[in-house]
């Protein structure tokens, strides 16, 4: 699971580099990607530990209702 942790933090990590979102909707990624960060430090500390998992994909159903492409 560590290496599952990295793959998110790293994911977000490009995101926030290459992101170049009108203000909008900047706004509303942000704030997702911080949980992200957050449940992946979680998940790398306790990689046993549910609730990061359960954090991911609740956050990524929440983009999925804020924006129109959803990452695969």
């Amino acid at each position: 699971m560590r290496a599952h942790a990295a793959e998110v933090r790293a994911a977000v990590d490009d995101i926030f580099a290459r992101c170049r979102l009108e203000p909008r909707p900047d706004a509303a990624l942000h704030p997702l990607l911080a949980r992200l960060i957050a449940a992946s430090g979680a998940l790398a500390e306790d990689p046993a530990a549910t609730a990061p998992l359960a954090e991911i994909r609740a956050v990524l159903e929440h983009y999925a209702a804020l924006f129109d492409e959803v990452p695969a």
